[in-house]
């Protein structure tokens, strides 16, 4: 019995969070938010150990100079066998790709980038997004646990006449109604944030989802 009223508490109290975050119209509102509670507070803090934050924005004409010099092939795929060879900071980048199994997931980041509809991939629809959001400011990151985040908290009745959608690890090109949805949303609150405000809004609205969409795995 206490464990099933501890799990209510959580449940209760993110989705408390959700909503004040939904309608927080300003960087100190928001600040305030997350500060109210200790293990999302602590989780935002600990987050930048494992992704360090960097500003980084990539525009569409610095893609196509890549494939213009053949850094990229026509495809958006990487052009292992560039003649000219790579620099040493570029062959260990590559190395981790690599490794990773990761070397084509440049791909739908490059179309993202490019402003394409579509991924090119059934499971490069994070990527996708992710490529926009670095050639837009205004776009957000998405993951599984943001969207698992919006999926149990946000309003889902224009989705296909869905009003719930089953958590999940995994989203596909299919869960493209749920991605336009998310993002729409989210541009919708940085709508009434003060534009100086934005990009730091963006970022830490970004990491309290994430902690919540962490929360209901």
């Amino acid at each position: 019995m206490e464990r099933l009223i501890i799990n209510h508490f959580t449940l209760t109290k993110m989705k408390e969070l959700f909503e004040k975050a939904e309608r927080a119209k300003s960087l100190s509102e928001l600040n305030v938010i997350i500060a109210s509670d200790d293990n999302i507070s602590n989780f935002v803090g600990e987050f930048e150990n494992k992704y360090p934050r960097f500003d980084l924005q990539i525009e569409s004409e610095e893609v196509r100079q890549l494939i213009e010099t053949l850094f990229l092939n026509d495809d958006h795929t990487i052009n292992l066998e560039r003649e000219a060879g790579f620099t040493p900071f570029e062959k260990l980048l590559l190395a981790v790709l690599w490794k990773n199994g990761q070397i084509f997931r440049v791909r739908p980041i490059v179309k993202g980038i490019l402003g394409h509809e579509n991924s090119g991939s059934d499971f490069g629809i994070i990527f996708h997004q992710f490529g926009k959001s670095l050639a837009n400011p205004n776009e957000p990151i998405i993951d599984q646990h943001v969207l698992r985040a919006f999926s149990e908290y946000g309003d889902l009745s224009k989705i296909s006449g869905r009003k719930k959608v089953p958590r999940k690890s995994v989203f596909k090109e299919t869960d493209r109604d749920l991605i336009n949805a998310y993002c729409n949303w989210f541009k919708g609150i940085l709508e009434h944030i003060p534009e100086e405000e934005r990009n730091e809004f963006k970022y830490r609205l970004d990491k309290l989802l994430f902690a919540i969409g962490k929360k209901l795995e």
